[in-house]
Formats: C-alpha cells, sequence, structure tokens
C-alpha cells in the first residue's frame, strides 16, 4: 500500500515556478512565515523573473478537477538551483476574484499589479525537500528532476489533510501537523543525520517511509547523539526524548499503513460507508472498531497512541471479514468489486501483522514505553549508580531499535509489508561479495 490501492486517476497535475533570488533572495521565507502566521499565501504563476506568463487551459481544467476530488495531494514546487521547496496547494484563484485579499496580502511579494496575473496559487503547508549544505548544484537539480518525473512513493503532507493546528490542541500535547507548525529545520546536522539513516541503516527502503516517520526517525537520532554530552538525570529527559519521539514514528507509519488506507476508504465510497454503518450497528465489532470511528466523525485524526493501535490490530481482521461479506453477492459493480479486492488485502496485510507476530514487537515497544512514564516523576531521586545502569540499558535498547538488524529495527518488517518486497539482511559474506562484483565507471 506504498500507493493508494483503491481506483484513482492515473495521471497527477502539479506546478513548478523557478524562483530567481537576485529578485527577492527572502522569498521562500515570507511565504513560509505567512503560511504559519495566517494559515495561508497566495503565490501567483509566473515566470523567472516573477513577471506574469501563461497556464494552458488544460492544466487549469486537470488542477481543478484533482482539487475538487481530493483523492490525492497537489504540489507547487519551487526551486532557486539551492534549494527545492515543495507547496501543498489548496486551490487555484483568478485573480479578479481575490484581487483584494491577494492585494492586501501578498502584492508587496511580486512584481507589478496583483490584477496582471491570471491565476494565483492559494497554499497552507511547506516542506523543504532539499537543501544544497555542501553547495552541489547539480545534485539540486538532479533531485528536482527525480521529483517531477518520478512516480511518488508517498505523501509529502498528511493523507488526510490533518488541520491539527489550534494553541489548546498542541497544550495539550497533539503533534501539529502542518510542516510549518512542526517548524522543522533543515540544518547541517538534520542534513547529515538524514544522510546517515538513509545510507548506512534503511538504504533503498527509506524512501518508501512517510514523510512525518522519517523527521521522526531523524529527530529521535538527533536527540540519542546528544545523550553522550550528558549524564545522570538530565541523559535521562534526553534519552526519555529520543525514545518518545521514536515511538511518534512508529505510530506514524502504523496508521499510514493499517489506519489510513480503511479511513480513506471508508470517507469516499458510499457502498463501503453503508457497509461499515451497518456493522457498526452491531455489537461485535462497535467497541473494538471506535479508533476509526473516531476518526471518521472527527474526535481525531489519527490513532495516536499504540495501545490504541494494538487494539485495532487485534480486532481488525474480523472487522475486514464481516465487511468483505457485505459485497461477496454484488456482481457486476465496480465499485463493489474494487471495495471487495481491497477489504481482501486489508485482510490479508492484517493477518500478516500478526502472523510475524509484529504485535509481540510493538507491544515490547509499548512496554518500554511505559516504563519511562512511569519512572519520570521519580527519576531525580533515584541514586547516581542506580541511574547510571538505568541510562546504560535505556540507551542499549534505542541501539537496538535504531540499528541496521532486521529481527530488532521493526521498521525493515513494516517496510516489507509497505513495498511487498523481502528486506531480509543480507550476511557479512553475501555484502563482501557484492562489494567485490561492483565496477567501477571513468567520469566523462
Amino acid at each position: 500500500f506504498s500507493n493508494n490501492p483503491l481506483l484513482r486517476k492515473q495521471r497527477t497535475v502539479h506546478a513548478y515556478i523557478p524562483w530567481d533570488t537576485s529578485l527577492d533572495e527572502e522569498l521562500l521565507f515570507k511565504i513560509k512565515a505567512e503560511i504559519k502566521e495566517k494559515g495561508e499565501s497566495y503565490i501567483p504563476w509566473m515566470n523567472y523573473a516573477q513577471e506574469p506568463c501563461h497556464i494552458p487551459d488544460e492544466d487549469i481544467v486537470n488542477f481543478k478537477d484533482q482539487l475538487t476530488t481530493g483523492h490525492f495531494e497537489t504540489i507547487l514546487v519551487m526551486c532557486n538551483g539551492n534549494t527545492i521547496h515543495v507547496l501543498k496547494v489548496e486551490s487555484l484563484t483568478k485573480s479578479g476574484k481575490a484581487a483584494k485579499k491577494i492585494s492586501s496580502k501578498v502584492s508587496k511579494f511580486y512584481k507589478g499589479n496583483p490584477e496582471q496575473y491570471k491565476y494565483w496559487f492559494k497554499v497552507n503547508d511547506v516542506f523543504v525537500y532539499d537543501v544544497s549544505h555542501v553547495e552541489n548544484h547539480q545534485e539540486v537539480m538532479t533531485n528536482l528532476e527525480e521529483l517531477i518525473s518520478d512516480e511518488s512513493q508517498q505523501s509529502i503532507f498528511d493523507q488526510q489533510n490533518l488541520q491539527n493546528t489550534n494553541k489548546e490542541a498542541v497544550d495539550d500535547g497533539a503533534v501539529p501537523e502542518r510542516w510549518v507548525d512542526l517548524d522543522r529545520s533543515v540544518t547541517y546536522e538534520y542534513f547529515i543525520k538524514s544522510c546517515e539513516l538513509e545510507d548506512n541503516i534503511y538504504q533503498d527502503s527509506w524512501k518508501h517511509l512517510s514523510r512525518k516517520t522519517q523527521h521522526a526517525l531523524i529527530m529521535s537520532e538527533l536527540e540519542r547523539t546528544h545523550c553522550v554530552f550528558f549524564r545522570g538525570s538530565e541523559k535521562w529527559y534526553h534519552l526519555e526524548l529520543a525514545f518518545t519521539t521514536y515511538t511518534q514514528a512508529l505510530i506514524n507509519e502504523l496508521n499510514e499503513l493499517y489506519v489510513f488506507p480503511l479511513v480513506y476508504a471508508i470517507k469516499n465510497y458510499d457502498c463501503l460507508e453503508k457497509a461499515w454503518n451497518e456493522i457498526q450497528s452491531g455489537s461485535m465489532h462497535k467497541s473494538n472498531m471506535q479508533y476509526i470511528q473516531n476518526i471518521l466523525e472527527g474526535h481525531t485524526n489519527y490513532l495516536d497512541h499504540i495501545n490504541e493501535f494494538l487494539i485495532f490490530a487485534r480486532n481488525a481482521k474480523s472487522c475486514f471479514f464481516s465487511l468483505k461479506n457485505q459485497f461477496l453477492k454484488k456482481l457486476f459493480h465496480e465499485d463493489s468489486l474494487l471495495i471487495e479486492n481491497f477489504l481482501s488485502q486489508s485482510e490479508t496485510l492484517i493477518g500478516s501483522f500478526l502472523c510475524k507476530e509484529l504485535d509481540q514487537q510493538v507491544q515490547a515497544i509499548l512496554d518500554v514505553q511505559n516504563w519511562i512514564n512511569s519512572c519520570d516523576n521519580i527519576i531525580d531521586d533515584v541514586h547516581p549508580e542506580n541511574l547510571r545502569d538505568i541510562n546504560s540499558k535505556l540507551t542499549h535498547i534505542l541501539s537496538m531499535l535504531t540499528s541496521a538488524s532486521y529481527n530488532e529495527n521493526i521498521f525493515f518488517k513494516l517496510l516489507e509489508e509497505k513495498s511487498s518486497k523481502g528486506l531480509g539482511q543480507r550476511t557479512l559474506e553475501e555484502e563482501v561479495k557484492t562489494l567485490m562484483s561492483m565496477e567501477f565507471k571513468k567520469v566523462g
């Protein structure tokens, strides 16, 4: 399910606007600040000189159709040769319909009168896709070409268009879902840690992890690395943050793989929504599937705790079976056949999760998290020698969970399920044979 398993259009339409820093070096920083402050910003369809330019009528139709259906994200890519920014498009607006609104907010960012630009993109989030920290212009342009031409393995922004950005939710401990609210800063240290995880741990499978999972794993590794500079209770609090961030990466990926496809299908296919409501009316699935129902009713955006996911996973197989039975006799109905196939795949996927005892590995991680939470209030009173042993053990557990070992790092098994490819760890002898068989190519 690295791509959405349900029927969707084969062609997606995105926009690309080059960005000339000689005209406005701070343009993207201004846009990012406005999105963070006001929740939105407007960017005109313009050429490299920030002047109005033509956009084909066919692309306008495709943009609007894509935004209306909402089956997948629509993005605007902006690049200045040294950085690549990806912005989430909310709508495409004619300047005449929103001239005053555009003029009052963003006319100062661009050249000329807002009326001169025919179309404006309304954007509500921004993701820094690439930054040339090592001043490699060619690598940035190669990454840009790949972003434009390659098939997307996963969404840059959340599938469910989550908007949990209010202050009360943040104060209650919920994680904001927009990148601008996460304050994701692609510093050199962040960049290096990302490269280490991709090159040394996850290698080719890194691209299959969701962006939110990648971010959480990088932040967890940064905290774990910083732990060597601390001792005693300070070290404990950094280890606690590293572990908590790791569990956030895990719940992100579990939602991405097992929860979001089901929620998406129920929301977008009337026949499945009807079947879901029918089985919810009975007593068998009502309590077990309440977490999914809470998402559908808007009480929450995702399963935000590992324990909630385990309850869902251990009861989901019978739920999928009951849903599938609703479609067995509905032959020659395209949507029904499609949904039946989707439910069969989902049932198999959750069955594999249980059969491979991934739930036991997730439970072990939950047990550690619960133990950390129970110790948090008393840690300042623990004897220094005892605290040193606890920190040492917790450091070792984190090292195991983030290692390149297939058996200890649960993300390898989740990636195996997500990509439908075997990711079994190769032995040292196999790795050496691969190294010896590599050929060297000369430049030019």
